[in-house]
């Protein structure tokens, strides 16, 4: 159900997040928001360090740290994140 990137929007991503067994919340859109950018930008899916540290800039310790993001993507949170923003499937381990 992955949709290219400029057909992403939230209906879809709650659809993707339900297919995780996520309930998409404001943060949770908070991290894809991020992850898309960083994805747009850089043309590549970004790893946990640098969605980390671009988190804790925006928002702070709380939320920039790989705990807190783990709790919201519990299996995979950079696999989950991905499917979710609608981006490219990961086949590899990261």
């Amino acid at each position: 159900m992955n949709k290219k990137i400029n057909e992403w929007n939230t209906h879809i991503a709650k659809k993707l997040a339900i297919q995780e067994n996520i309930i998409l919340t404001t943060e949770h859109l908070e991290i894809i928001y991020i992850f898309k950018q960083l994805y747009n930008k850089f043309h590549t899916l970004p790893n946990m360090v640098i969605l980390v540290n671009v988190i804790k800039n925006k928002y702070g310790i709380l939320k920039g740290n790989s705990i807190y993001i783990h709790k919201l993507f519990p299996n995979g949170a950079i696999r989950q994140i991905a499917y979710i923003s609608g981006l490219k499937e990961i086949t590899v381990c990261l």
